[in-house]
């Protein structure tokens, strides 16, 4: 499982993250914060699709225009090419993104 310090995008916000390969099609990130400040997965968007689960804690999610909480248990799916961002605070979240030709 792939650890992400920070979200790394070109001028459209499109992620740079290379999201599995053309033999292995996604690949899994795990998403931790001790902190009180939260981990910040800043505006971005990519061609693969994301699906996430709370583990522990809380992540204040942002899609589009649309703000919302998940708590733990709480599972997400972001469709390819919508643009998002979100804060993991004192908790970890799992991730499972899938090129599209899975």
């Amino acid at each position: 499982m792939r650890k992400i310090e920070k979200m790394i995008t070109d001028d459209a916000l499109q992620s740079a993250v290379e999201y599995g390969s053309h033999t292995f099609h996604f690949t899994t990130y795990c998403d931790k914060d001790d902190s009180l400040n939260g981990k910040h997965i800043s505006w971005h968007w990519h061609r693969e699709f994301q699906f996430s689960q709370v583990i522990s804690g809380t992540v204040n999610y942002r899609i589009d225009m649309e703000k919302f909480s998940l708590s733990e248990g709480d599972c997400l799916f972001i469709n390819n090419n919508i643009i998002h961002s979100y804060v993991v605070k004192n908790g970890i979240m799992k991730n499972a993104i899938f090129l599209d030709e899975f």
